[in-house]
């Protein structure tokens, strides 16, 4: 039971929360200890918060996910799990995030709680209003950077919290179009948005994908960006983020993928390399201006 309430908290979806220490390294403290304590803290919360939000909406979704093909074997839906063991878990879970928050820095702690109330609304009813469903999963990474910067003081860069809303829109845009491609003719029963998605997805993530790359072009170029960094090459990065938003768009559009889009992601070596690199290069820019 302890294994399947493990795969339950989706461990491998916390690679989201490494967004949080985007403010700590846009804001030049990578390597100052203290703060980096308090980011890593942060992370480690949202870790658990966002454990217990899956719980709650797996109890949610048990018998939508039960004509799903991979949903269909998650732990509650398929018995592995009672849902008061569930309930109690995810119950823990939040509760540790949020005491833990308050006690780290007051604003954290409202983040958080208004991270947990935003998933609910989604779980319970935004999931099923066209448009709202992805826009409140794109919140869901601004409350990650906004959590990341509130305990180590640092304010959030309106393009950084821009590319953040795009990018999240792409990865949740392609989440949707997968899905629909698994269950193709239960995809409405599934979930009614999808009768909708399946005649605009394709536009939405083509006009999403542009705006992505538009909007981190601008930002490396903008005199903002130059000055706070003193350099100018941060816009070498481009073509690492036009590749991986390219290499994204042909992941999802295989039609024989058998994976969640998550799973496809982490096993994918040439966007592995691709982000790290683009990691690797931004930081070394970023602190050494060339």
């Amino acid at each position: 039971m302890v294994k399947a309430l493990l795969i339950s908290i989706r461990p491998h979806q916390w690679l989201k929360n490494i967004i949080v220490f985007s403010g700590l390294i846009f804001s030049k403290n990578l390597f100052n200890t203290g703060l980096l304590l308090k980011t890593f803290l942060t992370f480690i919360l949202f870790c658990f918060l966002t454990g217990g939000v899956y719980i709650i909406n797996d109890i949610a979704d048990i018998e939508k996910d039960k004509i799903h093909p991979y949903k269909s074997k998650r732990p509650i839906s398929s018995g592995q799990i009672t849902v008061p063991y569930a309930v109690t878990a995810a119950f823990l879970m939040i509760l540790i995030s949020l005491i833990g928050g308050f006690y780290l820095n007051l604003y954290l702690g409202w983040v958080l709680a208004g991270y947990f109330f935003l998933n609910l609304l989604y779980t319970f009813f935004l999931q099923y209003i066209i448009i709202m469903d992805i826009l409140c999963i794109s919140l869901g990474f601004v409350a990650r950077v906004l959590a990341g910067g509130v305990p180590i003081q640092i304010e959030g860069s309106p393009w950084i919290m821009a590319c953040t809303v795009l990018l999240a829109l792409l990865l949740t845009l392609g989440k949707r179009k997968q899905e629909m491609v698994l269950l193709d003719g239960k995809a409405e029963q599934h979930r009614n948005v999808f009768r909708i998605y399946a005649r605009i997805i394709d536009r939405i993530i083509m006009t999403t994908s542009i705006l992505t790359v538009a909007v981190y072009l601008v930002y490396t170029i903008s005199p903002g960006t130059i000055n706070k960094f003193h350099t100018n090459y941060l816009i070498f990065t481009v073509p690492f983020v036009i590749y991986g938003v390219f290499r994204y768009n042909y992941l999802i559009n295989k039609r024989n993928i058998e994976e969640t889009v998550e799973i496809v992601l982490l096993k994918d070596f040439r966007l592995i390399v691709n982000t790290i690199l683009w990691i690797l290069i931004s930081i070394s820019i970023i602190y050494t201006g060339k």
